[in-house]
């Protein structure tokens, strides 16, 4: 599929950077020195946080950097209010700081990446600019996976619960112009007989909708209808940039278009069934990763309308066949013993061509058609020796005129009272029409299968005994099973157990729904399961499954499509280790070197950058840094001995911020089941108190190898105590005494329970571990009534 741009559009020409710090010349001195080497980067500066925030809800960045100690609010607090607020930009704390509890909080906190001031400018820069780099790339690759996986799911869903194409656009259309924050849309389809493009389905400003009509894909001022003919799609953020503005100005005008998408929408055999158009009224900032992601969406939609179009061909079909036997008028007849007709209604005439009389001239197989003749008359002679009767048994006839008539008979057998037989009574009914209907009813299902057969997902349905009823060939590529080897399979031959089991409570769960007198019968459901492939490796796939149901609406079995995701779910597990390694080194960082670094390196930082730029216009700023310097130096240490360990204080909801550490440690359902119970809400630092639980649920994921974990709370005379209890293996004896070691001297062996105390000891509190190897681990946190609020 050919691509129609405006030169220069592809990734975003700007990158968006916001700079915070409180030290106004650094912060010009560095906007100089960024806008010099790399003016690639569009930077805007903010020398408080406060202003920073006010100007985050203006403006869209595409990484925020920061410094940490800075007046009112610090980067930690300014990093939590963005995160508390819904904010997901990435942050980069960019500080002179190099105290190892400022990097610890900004990863807890959400924060991508820690960078200390410092150091060679172009080094220190280099690096920074790759920590840009990866957040952006990150941010953009993460932002296209979700609009793909929502768009696969709007298709989805919309080709299981679908009434009709109109219904399937409407829904597939709607949801794209959400995705890409485009103001309308239409899709049209061709219809090959009048040669036009109908618009099926239009979404969006209602004031345009009165201008979409039907066209000729022969007229030239109408963009879809290029679009059709060329089979190009037409991007163009800015239309007025776009080689297609000049040749379509008026029409362009009419319709008020600022930005378009227009994609032709072609099945995967290249057969081209219409247009899909994306329009916003003013130009419009665009990716090129809009460009694939709508060229493989749309490929996609169209071989799910190209299913739907066979589908209701198909059920228009069998619509046909069920007028046709409602209204079929019926041939009477009778034969003698000898199989010669001696009655027959003049139905006949219309049936057949043949009068009454002809027809009494005749026997029954004379009718016949003559490929079909001597099986016919070996099979009927059967069964008039035998005397049995038949029932709407298919005859291929020919008419009088040469035709094919397929005629549905049933006959029984005329006895005299001796039981001898004396001939047949029946009753035929023409039913020619329903024959092609059901042939083409099996082109119909061929034509789908060839469609499933060439998806690049697994396709497959189910019975409620949970056996395949059917699989497409790319099951084989996907598992390494064939066709008929997974048609033998139940569900839990090829799921492992840990994901049989969270299909079973997914399909319980679904049939829990399905009582409910307010149920979705087009709901859908996805689930992430792993599969066992016939060579015995393993695969990650996404299932989207919904129930196929009887006229009355009744589940019957299952449907659904599965996606190959064992390459996510690994870079899944590989930013997992990532930062499991970034909290490992975490704990080796120096606790107090930062601290006396963190001014000290922005002046000398101020210093390299003018050196380096080489301005000797700005002697006399670097005369007055020194002088910071040295003032600073004298300085230091006394306000260093007034830190306190704990911070501000506020409201924190235990139970609220133990759920989102549980799910910040990517505990696995199927694998752990922690039940988070009352906990109180309680006053203190929230940084603290979010320390110390994260520590706690990292040590019990990380060592316990526990498949239940119950937190809760208990109320006595004098405490609060809160429980941490796991199932799990328990800790040695050896290693209890490390714990206790680190409790008592301070010595270093367990710096996480090291934290953890000094978070209790700070609030009054006590800490008791009672675990044994092979019986689990008990963590209980004492805190005085007056935490409690």
């Amino acid at each position: 599929m050919d691509i129609l741009l405006i030169e220069g559009v592809g990734l975003l020409s700007k990158t968006r950077i916001l700079l915070v710090d409180d030290e106004k010349e650094l912060l010009a001195l560095t906007k100089a020195y960024i806008e010099k080497f790399h003016p690639n980067i569009e930077l805007s500066t903010s020398s408080s946080t406060n202003e920073a925030l006010d100007l985050i809800k203006k403006v869209s960045f595409d990484t925020i950097i920061s410094d940490y100690q800075m007046p009112t609010i610090d980067g930690l607090d300014f990093l939590a209010r963005l995160r508390n607020s819904g904010n997901k930009t990435p942050f980069i704390m960019f500080t002179g700081r190099g105290n190892e509890e400022v990097a610890i909080q900004t990863l807890n906190l959400g924060g991508d990446y820690y960078l200390q001031k410092g150091g060679d400018p172009k080094t220190q820069f280099l690096e920074l600019f790759t920590f840009i780099e990866k957040t952006v790339d990150k941010m953009q690759t993460e932002e296209m996976l979700e609009r793909q996986r929502k768009a696969f799911q709007i298709i989805a869903e919309a080709a299981a619960t679908a009434i009709d194409i109109s219904d399937l656009c409407e829904q597939v259309l709607s949801g794209l112009i959400d995705l890409l924050a485009f103001q309308y849309g239409t899709i049209q389809l061709y219809n090959e007989k009048e040669n036009i493009l109908e618009p099926v389905v239009f979404a969006g400003l209602k004031k345009v909708r009165k201008k979409i009509s039907s066209i000729s894909v022969d007229d030239p001022n109408c963009i879809s209808t290029f679009v059709f003919r060329s089979q190009e799609i037409v991007f163009a953020p800015d239309i007025q940039k776009h080689a297609i503005y000049k040749t379509h100005e008026s029409r362009i005008r009419e319709m008020n278009v600022g930005s378009i998408i227009s994609c032709p929408i072609l099945t995967s055999t290249q057969d081209i069934i219409g247009v899909l158009t994306l329009v916003h009224q003013k130009p419009k900032e665009i990716s090129s990763l809009d460009i694939n992601f709508v060229t493989s969406i749309t490929e996609l939609f169209a071989n799910v309308l190209a299913r739907k179009q066979i589908e209701e061909a198909l059920f228009a079909s069998r619509r046909r066949f069920n007028d046709i036997a409602e209204n079929a008028v019926e041939w009477i007849w009778e034969i003698d013993s000898n199989g010669k007709y001696t009655y027959a209604s003049s139905v006949v005439e219309k049936i057949l061509g043949y009068t009454v009389e002809e027809i009494l001239e005749k026997h029954f197989y004379d009718l016949f058609h003559p490929d079909d003749k001597n099986g016919l008359d070996v099979s009927s002679a059967k069964i008039i020796k035998d005397k049995k009767s038949f029932f709407r048994a298919k005859n291929r006839c020919l008419h009088k005129n040469g035709d094919e008539i397929w005629l549905l008979s049933s006959g029984v057998p005329i006895l005299d009272k001796k039981g001898k037989l004396i001939g047949y009574r029946g009753i035929d009914s023409e039913i020619t029409e329903a024959m092609k209907a059901e042939r083409a009813l099996k082109e119909s299902e061929n034509n789908f299968r060839l469609l499933a057969e060439k998806a690049s997902d697994f396709i497959w349905t189910m019975n409620l005994d949970f056996e395949l009823t059917y699989a497409n060939p790319f099951v084989e590529q996907y598992v390494g099973y064939t066709v008929e080897e997974m048609l033998k399979l139940k569900l839990d031959d090829f799921l492992t157990p840990s994901s049989f089991k969270l299909a079973m409570f997914s399909f319980e769960d679904e049939m829990r729904i399905e009582s409910l007198p307010d149920r979705d019968l087009k709901r859908t459901r996805s689930v992430e399961l792993e599969n066992r492939c016939k060579d015995g490796s393993k695969i990650w796939g996404e299932t989207n499954f919904s129930f196929l149901r009887d006229p009355e609406g009744a589940v019957i079995g299952l449907i659904g499509v599965t996606r190959d995701i064992t390459s996510r779910k690994q870079m899944e597990q590989k930013v997992k280790q990532q930062q499991q390694q970034i909290l490992k080194q975490r704990d080796e960082l120096d606790l107090f070197a930062g601290t006396i670094a963190h001014d000290l390196r922005g002046k000398i930082q101020a210093i390299s950058l003018l050196n380096e730029m080489d301005d000797h216009k700005n002697r006399a700023v670097l005369a007055k840094q020194i002088d910071k310097m040295s003032l600073f130096i004298t300085n230091l240490f006394l306000y260093a001995k007034k830190g306190e360990f704990i911070g501000e204080e506020s409201d924190i909801d235990l139970k609220v911020l133990v759920e989102r550490l549980v799910g910040k440690h990517y505990l696995d359902p199927s694998k752990q089941e922690v039940v988070v119970k009352k906990l109180p809400i309680i006053v203190g630092d929230p940084i603290r108190f979010a320390q110390l639980f994260d520590n706690l649920i990292r040590n019990v994921v990380k060592h316990s190898a526990a498949t239940k974990v119950e937190i809760y709370s208990e109320k006595d005379k004098k405490d609060y105590r809160i429980f941490i209890r796991d199932n799990g293996k328990g800790i040695s004896q050896e290693n209890m005494q490390k714990i206790i070691k680190t409790l008592t001297t301070k010595e270093y062996s367990s710096f996480g329970f090291l934290i953890i105390s000094k978070i209790v000891q700070a609030y009054c509190g006590d800490l008791v571990i009672e675990s044994a190897e092979g019986k689990g681990t008990i963590v209980i946190i004492s805190l005085p009534k007056e935490c409690a609020k």
